[in-house]
């Protein structure tokens, strides 16, 4: 499976490497938001067609990860704590050697959801905004008022939450959950767990998926 994911993967970034919105620092609402998350969907959604066939949650992500032919190493003394983690292409020289051509680093003091999270949204840097074989470095705090509205990060946001919690399935989980528990917060403790992501996490895909009582 490894070599059709990661020739899946080729073909995607190629595709959006000739995108307008390519590793774009416009401001999301200057354009038609749907595009990107159109976009975000449609990437995170054909991932899931060939990695995710068993549609029962968590995603595993580090597998994912793995099979794409990322190194994954977790630090816990980042000089910034609002650091989430980081995205290192082609810089093996610059990183001292040690690591491959494909790395993410991410903040071992974050909570499994925050950083599964980072990692999503760190594939999304590569497949959208990456070229291949080139340097590309990218840095993401988890508190960026500044920057979270350019397109690049936007849909990187919006490719992480439908990759870890897919529309179908979330929706799914969380009316069934609501029917056994009946108090919108325990379903909502409950989903952090079955998808194994952050409170917060759960509570903007409610609110973007228009989920109700």
């Amino acid at each position: 499976m490894s070599k059709t994911l990661e020739q899946i993967v080729l073909n995607l970034k190629d595709k959006y490497q000739k995108d307008e919105y390519h590793n774009s620092d416009k401001n999301i609402d200057d354009i038609d938001e749907n595009l990107i998350i159109n976009q975000a969907n449609l990437v995170s959604n054909e991932i899931l067609k060939v990695f995710f066939k068993d549609k029962e949650p968590p995603l595993k992500i580090t597998s994912l990860m793995t099979n794409l032919g990322f190194d994954l190493f977790k630090n816990s003394q980042f000089p910034q704590k609002e650091l989430s983690g980081l995205l290192a292409l082609n810089l093996k020289e610059k990183l001292a050697g040690k690591y491959s051509d494909k790395v993410i680093i991410v903040n071992g003091q974050d909570s499994i959801g925050h950083q599964r999270f980072t990692i999503a949204h760190e594939l999304a840097h590569y497949i959208f905004d990456a070229v291949e074989g080139k340097e590309y470095y990218e840095a993401y705090y988890r508190t960026d008022d500044e920057n979270i509205k350019k397109i690049k990060e936007y849909r990187a946001n919006k490719f992480a939450a439908n990759l870890l919690m897919p529309e179908d399935i979330f929706g799914r989980k969380y009316y069934e959950l609501l029917k056994e528990y009946k108090d919108i917060d325990l379903v909502k403790n409950a989903l952090t767990v079955v998808f194994k992501v952050s409170y917060t996490a759960v509570n903007y895909r409610i609110d973007e998926l228009k989920l109700g009582l």
